[in-house]
């Protein structure tokens, strides 16, 4: 959630999609960051004294290094990456994304007043591969973009042009005067199909599906909320 919806006038939003990123997840990068965070937490998590990096290492490196799949009768290896679906890899890859966040925070007082990157690091999030910033319209964003994208060889960000609104994942943003209105967004190939309720589904199965699509409402919609329900019902 965002930390507060009141903002400069001049903030433009922006979004970035990490390519790939399961497959072009280094062993160096995740080598890197495990260590990061370990040296950083294992004071503070008791499991990770108990079996230490060099277990957690060696663990990764045996699901990188004997990554096998069958295709058409032929075994194949992937070199490089973890294969989708392995739970390893969202972990791995948080880490590691997190890692290089934090390296790119440290340099960004070198391309911007401290003032501007404070409010950046305030207002940036991220979900897995997909990302959320607001900007400032005084600001050249690409010095940004190009620290980014040097981070690591492997990792491309994909920026999306800065606009006074945006779409993130099931969110619409818009800024209007000095507020970020928050709205439901639906793809246009949303064919609002839900289970009947009068399937032979559970009752609390169909309740429940009424009930987490109204939540979503609540919790998202900032100004039109009752707009949305209605349209719900």
């Amino acid at each position: 959630e965002r930390c507060s919806t009141t903002v400069p006038d001049d903030t433009l939003l922006g979004t970035a999609d990490i390519k790939a990123l399961y497959t072009n997840l280094s062993k160096d990068l995740v080598f890197r960051a495990m260590e990061y965070w370990f040296n950083l937490y294992a004071t503070q998590i008791p499991i990770l004294q108990r079996f230490g990096l060099q277990f957690i290492l060696d663990g990764l490196d045996l699901i990188l290094d004997h990554n096998y799949f069958l295709f058409a009768d032929i075994y194949y290896q992937q070199i490089h990456g973890f294969a989708m679906g392995t739970k390893a890899a969202v972990n791995s890859a948080n880490l590691g994304l997190a890692f290089l966040e934090v390296k790119a925070f440290e340099m960004l007082p070198t391309h911007y007043p401290i003032d501007f990157v404070n409010f950046f690091i305030e207002n940036y999030f991220r979900f897995l591969d997909d990302v959320d910033y607001s900007w400032l319209e005084d600001f050249d964003p690409k010095p940004f973009q190009r620290l980014f994208n040097e981070l690591d060889p492997n990792m491309r960000f994909i920026f999306s042009d800065l606009a006074k609104e945006c779409d993130f994942l099931d969110v619409h943003s818009k800024v209007v005067g000095y507020e970020v209105e928050l709205d439901v967004f639906r793809k246009p190939t949303d064919s609002f199909s839900f289970l009947h309720y009068e399937s032979c589904h559970p009752v609390h199965t169909r309740n429940n599906i009424a009930l987490s699509l109204a939540i979503r409402i609540v919790r998202i919609a900032s100004h039109n909320r009752d707009a949305r329900l209605d349209e719900l019902k």
